[in-house]
């Protein structure tokens, strides 16, 4: 298993997006794992393009992602989107970090690699 001290951190590219749709979909398939079919009608596939079409435009600029990897295994990955809002009264910049998509692989799971992204 995995360790901290044995991976590596690193911001996503746009090569990395293939494999940040399918961490984002495998995360709302585990989400919904057990959900009976047919309760929640759910298009993957549009899901998927949209997804990529969302980080091939923002990535980098205002999504930002990251990967988590070893030797061997892609690990985790997850991201944030800055929002922008109102401004309010304690907050003139109008900006919200809005983190999402985090995934990690099942056999790597309860080892703090979603801590980490955070």
């Amino acid at each position: 298993m995995e360790s901290e001290a044995n991976v590596r951190v690193y911001p996503a590219t746009i090569k990395d997006i293939p494999l940040l749709v399918r961490h984002h979909r495998r995360m709302f398939e585990d989400i919904l794992y057990g959900v009976k079919p047919g309760t929640i009608a759910i298009d993957y596939g549009k899901i998927d393009r949209v997804y990529a079409e969302k980080l091939t435009h923002e990535l980098g600029d205002t999504c930002n992602a990251w990967v988590i990897r070893s030797d061997r295994d892609v690990i985790a990955s997850g991201a944030v989107s800055i929002l922008s809002m109102v401004p309010v009264p304690h907050d003139y910049a109008c900006t919200v970090g809005y983190v999402h998509s985090i995934f990690t692989e099942k056999e790597f799971r309860h080892n703090g690699f979603a801590r980490i992204l955070m």
